[in-house]
């Protein structure tokens, strides 16, 4: 159990390296748009979508942000765009869901 907590806690260091020094300083209109899960370590969507929003870069602060997440209350979609977020995607996914939203942002 002991080696599932180490392992666990260098994933999230992992994820947190990769927000910090990937995510952020990424080339101008790199990424069109992010699919973002709610529930990750060290930083959930939320946060990430409200970190992305306050960027400097105007390309990069504006990129749309669609919410995956198994959270599909009505509460879940309200936090989801207070937190910055264009859209929300209830899991498990629906292709015929997903496919349309995304096209609205592409």
């Amino acid at each position: 159990m002991e080696s599932r907590k180490l392992i666990g806690k260098n994933i999230a260091k992992i994820i947190k390296s990769i927000w910090l020094n990937n995510i952020i300083p990424v080339k101008q209109n790199y990424y069109s748009l992010i699919l973002m899960d709610i529930q990750m370590p060290i930083m959930n969507g939320y946060e990430a979508s409200r970190r992305i929003r306050e960027l400097k870069d105007g390309n990069k602060s504006q990129i749309p942000i669609v919410a995956m997440t198994a959270n599909a209350f009505e509460e879940d979609k309200k936090m989801a765009l207070a937190s910055g977020m264009n859209d929300h995607v209830a899991k498990p996914i629906d292709m015929n869901v997903l496919l349309p939203t995304i096209m609205k942002y592409m």
